[in-house]
């Protein structure tokens, strides 16, 4: 029979929590996950910036960095500006 412990570790495991990438809710499992993953799973273009909303402002996010899930988070998509520099 399983412990207690071993019952919540597996819960863990298998718990997901809802995030919003544009107007799609996304089920993830809670940790770190990058943003290509994010773009994967919201069905944004690989072309597409992806930003964060964070205490109300939106900050870009690096197609190459990693953000915490925690749940409830929400992640804007649109098109590059096609500036080069």
């Amino acid at each position: 029979m399983a412990t207690n412990s071993q019952l919540e570790a597996k819960d863990n495991k298998s718990h997901d929590v809802p995030i919003f990438i544009d107007t799609k809710q996304v089920l993830l499992p809670k940790g770190n996950v990058t943003v290509a993953e994010l773009k994967q799973k919201g069905g944004v273009p690989a072309g597409y910036e992806l930003e964060e909303k964070i205490n109300g402002k939106l900050v870009p996010l690096d197609d190459k960095a990693t953000v915490e899930v925690k749940g409830g988070e929400h992640f804007f998509s649109h098109p590059r500006d096609g500036a080069s520099s």
